[in-house]
């Protein structure tokens, strides 16, 4: 059993490489088979999302169940109710936050790209104009992201906290996020590498697709779904490597690969 004096540790770069690897193919011998899968995007990304606390606790609680203890859900969440709801409203106005900012200044960025785009009379189809539009809006998008991966991460600290009830979860949990802070940073580098590399690939794609439109008027096979699933495999991945990393952060997991200590 776990004490407060086992908690935070530190699980190193190979952690966080095999919790992202955890995460990509759906395979990680501490949780039951499936609760991993990719197939299951449907569920983990909404969850994610718009509930971690309760996504993190129904993988915490699944995990001790795995290794012979008696927890459920619903035990975790009438012992912790006031505690997760509190979660639960301060992710929202981040995320609130986030969106509302992004959303801001991505609009003054169109703004400023139509009227350059006015002042510049040609087809608007790979110009100097429209590219420097696109850098703007991906490096918001980095940024919001960024945050948002962190502030997720924190959450699922506090989560893996509770579920192995230690006592002053919140400060246990910022000792489990700050002494793993290069880990969720290598995470969040390798993730907004990943999705600015899918997204350049998709805004070219888009670029030679209605140039060959608009240039032949025959349109070629429309990739763009691929890229959505794509999308949507990759943000499956980042949201359980986030909950791998702070759940062996806690002692609740260990990774072959990683140096855990103390």
């Amino acid at each position: 059993m776990l004490t407060d004096r086992s908690v935070p540790r530190f699980i190193g770069i190979g952690g966080a490489l095999s919790a992202l690897l955890a995460g990509l193919s759906g395979s990680f011998k501490e949780l039951p088979k499936f609760f991993l899968c990719p197939l299951t995007f449907i569920a983990v990304i909404p969850a994610g999302l718009l509930l971690p606390p309760v996504y993190a606790l129904f993988m915490y609680a699944a995990a001790l169940r795995f290794k012979g203890q008696q927890c459920s859900l619903r035990a975790l969440l009438s012992l912790h109710l006031s505690s997760v709801i509190v979660l639960e409203l301060f992710y929202l106005a981040a995320l609130f936050l986030l969106g509302a900012g992004a959303d801001a200044l991505i609009n003054s960025y169109l703004q400023d790209y139509l009227a350059a785009a006015a002042a510049h009379q040609v087809v608007q189809i790979g110009t100097a104009e429209q590219l420097a539009y696109a850098k703007q809006v991906i490096l918001t998008l980095q940024c919001s992201g960024g945050l948002w991966l962190l502030f997720t991460g924190f959450i699922f600290c506090v989560c893996a906290c509770m579920a192995l009830k230690l006592r002053a979860a919140a400060a246990a949990a910022l000792g489990v996020f700050f002494k793993n802070l290069p880990a969720f940073l290598l995470l969040l580098l390798i993730t907004v590498l990943a999705f600015t590399f899918l997204e350049r690939s998709f805004a070219d794609f888009k670029i030679e697709y209605l140039k060959g439109g608009a240039l032949t008027g025959a349109y070629g096979f429309n990739w763009s779904w691929i890229f959505i699933l794509v999308r949507l495999y990759l943000l499956q991945a980042v949201i359980s490597a986030l909950m791998l990393a702070a759940g062996a952060g806690a002692g609740l997991f260990k990774f072959n690969f990683s140096k855990t200590k103390d």
